[in-house]
């Protein structure tokens, strides 16, 4: 991907990836989880750090001035999460309408470099459809495409 990212960590025991956000706010942590829904299906969620370990609050606006970065460090470890879990994919949704238009910003803004190697859906009227720019969703799916490199 083209977009500048942030270093992440992979935390082995559970399905969950942190970084750290920098800006004119400090440093502020963020977990990106991915929890098993089925066996074909994990939900990606993701916040800023709240309490112990692997806690997050997803509805906490940071306005560290630093989220192009912060949203494309998530699809990083999206990506990095489907290079090692074959066969399955992500579901995600913001936690509220407008960060799910942010999330479709983001989405619409790397779907060139990403296109080839996944299959991008949005949900529309209950029903998932090929992703399409200028089209509004509720939700996202993500799924790697057989037989394509991951990463390259």
């Amino acid at each position: 991907m083209n977009h500048e990212t942030y270093f992440f960590e992979k935390m082995p025991r559970e399905i969950y990836y942190r970084f750290k956000s920098r800006g004119p706010k400090g440093e502020i942590p963020k977990i990106v989880r991915l929890s098993w829904a089925d066996e074909k299906q994990y939900i990606l969620s993701f916040g800023d750090k709240d309490g112990a370990a692997s806690q997050f609050n997803d509805l906490i606006r940071t306005n560290n001035n630093d989220c192009r970065k912060v949203l494309a460090t998530v699809a990083v470890t999206a990506i990095d999460f489907l290079s090692m879990y074959h066969g399955v994919s992500i579901f995600a949704e913001g936690s509220t309408e407008s960060r799910t238009r942010l999330y479709q910003r983001h989405i619409a803004a790397i779907l060139d470099q990403i296109d080839g190697r996944f299959i991008v859906l949005g949900r529309r009227n209950s029903l998932w459809e090929p992703f399409c720019r200028g089209v509004n969703y509720d939700a996202f799916m993500l799924t790697r495409r057989p037989g394509f490199p991951v990463f390259g």
